[in-house]
């Protein structure tokens, strides 16, 4: 949302298109990272009630584990198949170019997107809200800041845009591990 604030106001429709046509696939990576990141966590509480550290740590292995599992193909046949996916996600020849750059660039972020989801839940299962909070709002606010500098200030457009989702989220990741 906020990538499309500042390129929308920066570029123009043409780049808010192209975010529009990514967004469906940004939407399947955050639907497999909850699911990781519940199943997880439900498993990590059911342990911690039990208080069982050894199965905590595996679980939580396990999930990261199985993270990589899923979300690593899934960046690698998306990054290779980007066009044709954008095409049949309804690119036109006008909107395609920004997508491009767009996918390029955030399908590399999912991976931390998807062990963010994982980590603030498993910490919110061990009764650490706090982490996950922070987490989220740092992640938000670093992309606003981000965002502004490299998509206003040094006119990188939706490729600055993308670039400050991913090191947001970077830095989320982070803070909650």
């Amino acid at each position: 949302m906020v990538d499309t604030l500042f390129v929308g106001r920066v570029i123009g429709g043409n780049a808010i298109g192209a975010l529009v046509v990514v967004f469906p696939i940004q939407r399947i990576v955050a639907a497999i990272s909850m699911m990781l990141a519940i199943g997880s966590s439900t498993a990590v509480a059911r342990k911690n009630g039990e208080k069982n550290q050894k199965a905590i740590t595996n679980v939580i292995k396990n999930g990261i584990t199985l993270a990589f599992v899923i979300i690593v193909p899934l960046i690698l046949l998306t990054y290779i198949f980007r066009d044709n996916i954008l095409t049949m996600l309804g690119a036109s020849k006008n909107i395609l170019p920004y997508a491009h750059d767009y996918l390029s660039i955030i399908i590399f972020g999912s991976l931390f997107i998807c062990l963010t989801y994982v980590m603030n839940y498993i910490m919110m299962s061990l009764g650490n809200r706090k982490v996950t909070l922070i987490s989220t709002t740092l992640g938000a606010t670093l992309n606003i800041i981000i965002d502004y500098i490299l998509v206003v200030n040094l006119s990188y457009g939706v490729r600055g845009a993308a670039i400050a989702t991913v090191v947001s989220q970077f830095i989320a990741l982070l803070y909650s591990a």
